[in-house]
């Protein structure tokens, strides 16, 4: 895969870009941690560009709350494009609203959860602060309209679905032993059996972790999914999605287990899944590397290291996985 990077006001890029040319876009504008209300606190106020972020002016610019910011965005995206925005946890709603004013499609909010942050604001001598320690941060997930069905606009421009199995959280290795095919052997042979890979891996979730110990001791230890195993055709399509289900001893239920004599019925309720752990383990993402991090700055001054930093799995999975169509 081929890549460029520019340098500059994504609005003014943008401008020169041509329309309906973009797959996806994932971008982490500033969050507008302003020490002002939007508009000012006072007329002497509105109008003027307040710090935000650790005093940065360029966190105050109310990019993120323009909708002409996210219009120029629709304009480049292919119909059916995808959009994910991260925000902060207090201003991220005049960003979703921006987006939506723009003509976006709100489709989800993922939320982020990392263990990283710490408070910003200091205890008087009786123990009272003003504000909580940051721990998630919050996505929008949008996508530009569609041009007819999803079908038909996958068919034109290869955007408009998320692909799911390509950012599957997980792999339990299982495999079932076999569907059958064909007759189900009630006046016939019975059909020979296709092997069924139960092994992929979980669907992705709107929320993701960071796996640092703060907030993996967050979750509980839980067995694999206990849910029942349906015995009808069109829900068993979808049981895997919290895991493979596990071979039965005895009496247990088991994945394995196929009854011919009744139809659709390819295994007993309760098949339990293969895997163990805690909760976790459903929604983990790796940190980026320095590589990923510094990609296209190698001719620009390191100014300073940010505390925190984006996940590389989140981004990369949801922007070459998920939202842009396989090639």
């Amino acid at each position: 895969m081929t890549y460029e990077v520019l340098h500059g006001d994504c609005r003014t890029l943008m401008a020169d870009m041509e329309g309906c040319s973009v797959d996806s876009i994932v971008t982490d504008p500033p969050y507008e941690l302003t020490s002002a209300r939007p508009g000012g606190r006072s007329p002497a106020t509105q109008g003027k560009v307040m710090k935000g972020f650790m005093g940065m002016e360029w966190d105050g610019s109310g990019v993120a709350f323009d909708p002409e910011t996210w219009a120029a965005a629709l304009r480049v995206l292919k119909p059916g494009g995808w959009l994910v925005a991260f925000g902060g946890s207090r201003t991220y709603h005049r960003m979703a609203c921006a987006i939506e004013d723009a003509g976006f499609e709100i489709r989800d909010q993922i939320m982020w959860i990392y263990g990283s942050g710490f408070p910003k604001g200091g205890l008087d001598d009786e123990g009272r602060g003003t504000c909580l320690k940051p721990a998630h941060e919050p996505i929008v997930l949008a996508r530009k309209p569609l041009v007819g069905s999803a079908v038909a606009n996958v068919a034109a421009f290869g955007t408009g679905k998320l692909n799911i199995d390509a950012a599957r959280n997980g792999e339990s290795g299982a495999r079932n032993n076999g569907r059958q095919a064909g007759t189900n052997g009630i006046y016939g042979h019975i059909g020979a059996t296709t092997p069924v890979d139960y092994g992929k891996g979980r669907w992705p979730a709107n929320i993701v972790h960071d796996g640092s110990d703060e907030v993996l001791a967050s979750f509980p230890a839980a067995p694999g999914q206990i849910a029942d195993a349906s015995a009808s055709s069109a829900p068993r399509r979808d049981q895997n999605v919290y895991g493979a289900l596990r071979a039965g001893r005895g009496e247990e239920a088991s994945a394995d287990s196929a009854n011919a004599g009744a139809v659709g019925f390819q295994m007993r309720p309760g098949a339990r899944r293969l895997d163990s752990g805690s909760a976790a383990r459903f929604f983990y993402c790796a940190k980026a590397s320095k590589a990923d991090r510094d990609t296209g700055l190698q001719y620009h001054e390191l100014i300073r290291i940010e505390a925190t930093w984006e996940d590389v799995a989140l981004n990369l999975r949801l922007r070459v996985d998920t939202a842009q169509s396989p090639p």
